[in-house]
Parts: C-alpha cells; sequence; structure tokens
C-alpha cells in the first residue's frame, strides 16, 4: 500500500471532449492545491471536472472511452468506472451496518472509517480524513443541519462507496489511474460523493448535458467548469463493461508485499510450460458474499440488476477432437471424483473466518480453480481435502476474472487434477450433470439433476442446471456423466428451486490454460 500521506491537487489541464479527459496525463501540469491539510510526503495530482453542454459526437466518444478504459483496465493499467445513477440505500440491514461504521468514525475522533470496500489501515485512515473533509463541506453548505442530517449522509457516502465504486478500493495504490465518469442527478450529496473520491487519486468528470447544478458557494470552487457545447438533450448510454473487452481477458492486480512469492509462482508455472508471468499476480481474496456476480448462492443480492437471457449459443466450444471411446460412469463412481474437489474457507487478517466456498484441483501443483467472489477480499484461505485430515493454509491468489467470476488459488500440496471437458459434442438441455461441493459447509455433498437451459447473464453464458447446491456450493464441480468438468457451480436462484447457474467449460478452459493440459 503506499503512503497515505500526500497533498491532493487540482489539474487544471483545460479539455475539450471527454476523450481528451480519458487522455489526461498528470506529468508536467499545472496545478493548484486543494487539500486542507499540510504534508511533507507525496503529491498526487486530480481532475475534477463539470463539463457543461454536448457536442456532436459525444455518444461515441463516450463508447470509445468505455472501450479504451476498460480494455486498459483489464489489461491492469488503470481503473474505469462510468454510471448514470447513483443507487438509494434501502435496505435496513445496510443502514444499521453504516450506522455502526459511522458511529465508529465519531466515537475515534473522526479519524478512521471502514466499510467492505474501505478495509485495512492506510486506506481506512486515508478514507477518515476524506469523510472528515467532505463532511465539514456539508455541514458548510447545508442550512441547520442536524446531527441526523450528517449521520443520513455519512450512511449514503459509504453505501455509495462500496456499492458503486470497489473497483477503485480494491488493492488501492496512490499513483494508479482511476477514472470516474458520472452523468446523473448532481445535487449537493452526488456533488459531494464526487469530490469524496478525488481524495483517493481519482480523476472525476461529471457530464452536466442539460444543465449546470448549483452546488452553493461553499462547494462551487472545488470543481472546474469548462463548456463542451450548447445545453440540450442528450441520451448517454448505460456502461457495459463485459461489452467492452474479450471474454478471456483476466483483470490483473499485484501486491507488493508478494511480489517475491509471485516470482516463484512463475518459476514453477515455466516448469508445466505455462507461460503466464503477464497474468501471475496476488490480490486479497474473500468470502462468499458474491458481490462481483449479482446471482449468487442464496439469492439475487441488490445492487446492479443482473440481465438474465436464453442464450442461442451453441454449447460447443468449436474444438474438434478425435476422443477415445468415453463409457458413462455411474453415480457412485462419480461421487469417487469429491476427492479432487476441495472446501476453502476464507479469513480475514485476524484470521476470522469470513465464509467459505468450494474449489477444483486443476494441477498436480497445487493449483485450484474457484470462483471470484470465493476468493476476492480474504486475507488467506484454509483449504481441506478428501481424505487428508491436514488443513493447508495459503494467501496465494494466483490469477482472476471478475466479469466471468473465476479464480486460482495455489496450496503447497501434490493434487489429483480431474479432466475438463473439451467441447467434443455440444451440451444439450436434459443432459445428466453431477454437482459436487460443500453447500453451508457440509463437505463435498454430491447431489444430480440435468441441464435445464442455457442462460445468458450480463453477457456471459452460463449452464442452468437442477442438482441441488446452496451457499458453499460456489466454486464447485459440475461433472457429466463421463466425469468431465462441464462447468463450474457460481449463482443460484435463491427464490426459485433447483435454479442453479454454472460459468461453462469454453471459459474455464481459456482462463486455466497453461496451468492445466489435456490428457
Amino acid at each position: 500500500m503506499e503512503n497515505t500521506q500526500f497533498h491532493i491537487k487540482y489539474n487544471k489541464t483545460e479539455i475539450a471532449s471527454v476523450m481528451d479527459f480519458a487522455n489526461i496525463n498528470h506529468a508536467d501540469s499545472a496545478c493548484v492545491d486543494c487539500s486542507d491539510e499540510t504534508t511533507d510526503s507525496n503529491e498526487r495530482q486530480v481532475c475534477f471536472i463539470r463539463a457543461l453542454g454536448a457536442y456532436s459526437g459525444l455518444t461515441t466518444d463516450i463508447l470509445s472511452v468505455d472501450k479504451m478504459l476498460t480494455q486498459n483496465m483489464h489489461e491492469g493499467n488503470g481503473k474505469y468506472i462510468r454510471i448514470n445513477a447513483l443507487p438509494q440505500i434501502t435496505d435496513s440491514g445496510d443502514i444499521a451496518v453504516y450506522k455502526k461504521s459511522y458511529e465508529y468514525w465519531i466515537n475515534g475522533g473522526r479519524k478512521v472509517i471502514t466499510s467492505k470496500c474501505l478495509k485495512g489501515k492506510d486506506i481506512e485512515e486515508l478514507a477518515g480524513r476524506a469523510f472528515y473533509q467532505v463532511i465539514e463541506k456539508f455541514r458548510a453548505c447545508t442550512a441547520g443541519v442536524s446531527a441526523s442530517m450528517e449521520q443520513n449522509f455519512a450512511i449514503k457516502l459509504m453505501y455509495w462507496a462500496d456499492k458503486v465504486c470497489e473497483v477503485f478500493f480494491q488493492n488501492w495504490e496512490l499513483l494508479k489511474n482511476c477514472k470516474f465518469i458520472y452523468s446523473g442527478s448532481l445535487k449537493k450529496q452526488e456533488y459531494l460523493f464526487c469530490y469524496f473520491l478525488t481524495f483517493f487519486g481519482i480523476d472525476v468528470l461529471m457530464l452536466r448535458t442539460e444543465n449546470d447544478t448549483e452546488p452553493g458557494k461553499a462547494l462551487e470552487n472545488l470543481s472546474m467548469d469548462i463548456k463542451l457545447g450548447e445545453f440540450g438533450k442528450c441520451d448517454i448510454p448505460q456502461y457495459h463493461p463485459e461489452m467492452s473487452q474479450s471474454k478471456n481477458i483476466v483483470v490483473n492486480t499485484r501486491r507488493a508485499d508478494r511480489d517475491e512469492r509471485t516470482r516463484q509462482m512463475q518459476n514453477r508455472q515455466a516448469a508445466i510450460g505455462g507461460n503466464q508471468e503477464q497474468n501471475t499476480q496476488a490480490v486479497a481474496g474473500d468470502s462468499q458474499s458474491g458481490q462481483n456476480r449479482q446471482p449468487v448462492m442464496g439469492g439475487i443480492q441488490s445492487g446492479r440488476q443482473a440481465v438474465i437471457r436464453d442464450s442461442q449459443t451453441q454449447r460447443n466450444s468449436g474444438i474438434v477432437l478425435t476422443p477415445e471411446p468415453k463409457h458413462e460412469l455411474a453415480f457412485e463412481e462419480l461421487a469417487l471424483l469429491a476427492s479432487s474437489i476441495v472446501m476453502i474457507t476464507i479469513h480475514d487478517k485476524k484470521g476470522k473466518p469470513l465464509g467459505s466456498g468450494s474449489g477444483i484441483m486443476i494441477n498436480e501443483q497445487g493449483y485450484i480453480l474457484t470462483n471470484n467472489h470465493v476468493a476476492c477480499q480474504g486475507h488467506f484461505y484454509s483449504v481441506r481435502i478428501e481424505g487428508d485430515e491436514e488443513v493447508y493454509q495459503t494467501d496465494e491468489m494466483i490469477k482472476y476474472n471478475q466479469l466471468l467470476d473465476l479464480a486460482i488459488i495455489r496450496i503447497d500440496k501434490t493434487l489429483q487434477p480431474v479432466p475438463f471437458y473439451q467441447g467434443e459434442k455440444p451440451l444439450v438441455r436434459g443432459q445428466k450433470v453431477v454437482a459436487i461441493g460443500s453447500p453451508l459447509g457440509l463437505f463435498n455433498s454430491v447431489s444430480d439433476g440435468i441441464i435445464s437451459g442455457f442462460r445468458n447473464i450480463d453477457n456471459v453464458d452460463m449452464i442452468q442446471f437442477t442438482a441441488p447446491t446452496s451457499r458453499g456450493s460456489s466454486g464447485g464441480a459440475v461433472f457429466n456423466m463421463y466425469g468431465e468438468v462441464i462447468g463450474i457451480s457460481t449463482a443460484e436462484i435463491g427464490y426459485g428451486q433447483n435454479i442453479n447457474l454454472a460459468v461453462g467449460y469454453e471459459y474455464i478452459n481459456t482462463f486455466i490454460q497453461g496451468f492445466y493440459k489435456t490428457k
């Protein structure tokens, strides 16, 4: 983590288009200090811009920026978010959680703030300082402000940070190129949330195509206003990150304290014939909560609405092989494959269990495939293997893809990988399947069912199947009757019955390339 003691300064570079904003380089730019603190440490320039009006080609530029910055993000070069509206907080449970965080901040002298995404000593201290500055601005520009009004605004700030900006705060780095474009309602609270983001070194562009906001005298000098064109109606498309990249692009991050271990892992990969230097990078892991994919084990979570459509895609990777003759296995034989399916417990930095999930052995040298939502935020993992009394602990997360909800972790243990289906024939509805995982922590439970359909969720083709699963099954294997993995259990529609979803073998085979060898 970078030193969080730094100055924030406005970059005064003029822009004439959204593309200009995307291409801003903070080197050698004229700046003016906007931080209220004095310190001799690092300096970080940011853009905080209200872009007024619209110009011919604005929509085209926005889509081009989406594609360019999303591509950069998934190649590990910066982070990008664009939204048209900030969500409303309505769940009483969420409100109670954020209220406690706010009270902790107050009782601690207004120095440290924490939430689902704002975790870790450095980021919590930085968030606490940013929180103080933003709350003070809110009080200054709100007539008759009360303690409850301040608390309600603070709750919104934390909720928006968690729901909208998780990608920014995950493995946050001061010098990372982060861009945020917002085109929704820009009243006082939304404006101050955008201001809050600048304290983390995030460039913010607020698109005001139809009219300008009136933040008030206490706020009007915080952002730089630039006229892009005349005010008028402009349809700004929704941002779809999954549409702006190839599905086999991997999201990569790096934690500096794990660089040596990463180099060791790269050497191990070379020994198995896989050159994954650009993809083998370390990242923290998390619980079974499933925040990266909206349909999750136990139900569809609130937040971004998942788009579920019938998939017309043939369930065939296009690979043409001449396979050896196969024979279907009995259920008793398929159940023996549980020895290659693991149970993963996720822990925070103090060792407290955060949740559990499942994983699939993909390589003899300790590599395990699981879901990104199982592994994404925990500090380390405990792995159990059937027939082995030892519990294997690791903090090695090798690779992940947030959009496909896939991740690879590694333990120091020789494993027995299972075979993965190579697409000799299309999968079909009615085809028998067997699922193995650890639902609700019940280690390596086996269930059977059929493929009941093929769905497209947020532009990812998935297999719908009926073999019962529950929380904790995430990351487990879905087998065909030949004992080959055709998918990884990923989601359950909680208010239905046996409506379960798996990421299919086509995506998996691409993702694990270099770690797994076909037999």
